[in-house]
């Protein structure tokens, strides 16, 4: 079996959608004759987003270094803007130091043949960078996330001061990698436009195990639930409009919904909802263990995704879950590109553009779920289950091969620093 080291900030019990990507990578990689060795970042409840639960049977030998990152501070607000514009390829600074500190060790005593680095934070690509050009060893530089993916919905201080250092720097970390992945196909075409050079596609995806005891039960208020943050190019008004349209038609009664927002800012959606009748039966809710969450989308009338035209060209991880939870998906806008055709192949929602198009969609689940209490779910699994986790890391390791092909198994000179 080869071996692999993964380089990781976000990993389990890291509660993320970054941390479910890398930690379902290091239990499914030895399905496919590649052991990983893992560097992360140490998560406590105290420093982060916490979840012991998040992936399900994680080889616990696989993280080999949890790296403590010292001051909170460093990662937060104003300091964290500064930090990252004065050293933005070694960004989280101290943790970036302490890794390469434990790399002599790790490389010694477990002999990767390849390296996947994942980011954002770029800290990993620059590890990875520097170990590559001082072992040799063939490296994957994997984008779970392009700065200036939003466009004008970018934030200020990212668009005047960060972006145009960090692209060239980009360029120049990547410049030795093997093999550049990402996780949709409009996150590609910004990589190869800015970087000059192939992209593969490894999509985010859902864990099968997360889902074994599946169970639909009828719903006592027609819910339409959406998980995430919100901001500028997801904007819920076109569906609290056709809501609005459709209660004071006499279509629908407002006691009978629930619109619940799971991890989004109660502010920032209230400045949506305020203008709406259909506030009234709006609630905000923290961010809840991942277990939880899909215990949620499973018993929900309605999944909403949120797109538009600052987020054309991104699948996030929760448009897979909501897959995996087999449950009616409403696209409010629609994206024109490939939530629109993910939703197509797979037959799991609809996506609509306009207010009136909502409305129509939801008036006709409305009624159903009156008659029967749910709404029935056609989505294609045989097309589903082509975004396992399980799936995505047959995927790395198939790359993996091409990049190690020839290799010898056993050279000793090989990995010593």
């Amino acid at each position: 079996m080869k071996t692999v080291l993964l380089l990781a900030y976000q990993y389990p019990p890291a509660l993320s959608s970054a941390a479910k990507r890398s930690g379902c990578m290091a239990k499914y990689l030895p399905h496919y004759g590649w052991r990983p060795v893992v560097i992360s970042r140490l998560w406590t409840p105290e420093n982060g987003r916490y979840d012991p639960n998040l992936v399900r049977d994680l080889p616990p030998e696989a993280l080999v270094a949890a790296i403590p990152d010292g001051n909170r501070r460093a990662y937060s607000g104003a300091f964290a803007r500064i930090r990252m514009f004065v050293h933005p390829s070694t960004n989280p600074h101290r943790w970036t130091q302490s890794v390469l500190k434990v790399l002599p060790r790790i490389v010694n005593q477990y002999k990767p043949d390849a390296i996947w680095a994942t980011c954002l934070p770029h800290a990993t690509l620059y590890i990875a960078d520097y170990i590559s050009r001082k072992m040799g060893i063939p490296w994957i530089a994997d984008f779970r996330d392009v700065l200036g993916q939003f466009g004008s919905d970018e934030r200020l201080h990212r668009r005047l001061l960060i972006n145009p250092r960090v692209v060239p720097l980009e360029s120049r970390l990547i410049r030795s990698a093997s093999a550049v992945t990402t996780v949709s196909e409009g996150l590609a075409r910004i990589l190869q436009g800015r970087h000059q050079r192939e992209v593969d596609i490894i999509p985010n995806g859902f864990d099968p195990d997360d889902y074994a005891q599946t169970t639909w039960d009828k719903h006592d208020r027609f819910s339409i639930r959406y998980f995430g943050s919100l901001y500028t190019s997801r904007d819920p008004s076109t569906l609290f409009a056709a809501i609005d349209s459709l209660e004071r038609n006499r279509l629908i009664k407002l006691e009978d919904i629930r619109l619940q927002f799971y991890g989004s800012n109660p502010a920032y959606l209230a400045s949506f909802v305020r203008d709406y009748c259909c506030r009234q039966v709006v609630k905000c809710h923290p961010v809840i263990p991942h277990r939880e969450a899909i215990h949620l989308q499973q018993n929900s009338s309605v999944l909403l995704v949120l797109s538009g035209a600052g987020g054309k060209g991104i699948l996030t991880g929760k448009v897979f879950e909501y897959l995996a939870s087999q449950r009616p998906i409403l696209c409010a806008p629609g994206d024109g590109d490939c939530i629109d055709r993910l939703l197509r192949e797979t037959n799991a929602g609809v996506s609509c553009s306009t207010i009136n198009e909502v409305a129509t969609q939801l008036l006709k689940w409305y009624r159903e779920w009156k008659a029967i209490g749910t709404i029935r779910y056609e989505g294609r699994l045989d097309a589903i289950m082509k975004y396992s986790r399980e799936e995505q890391a047959g995927q790395l390791a198939d790359l993996l091969n091409i990049l190690t092909r020839g290799s010898a198994e056993n050279d000793s000179g090989k990995n010593n620093i």
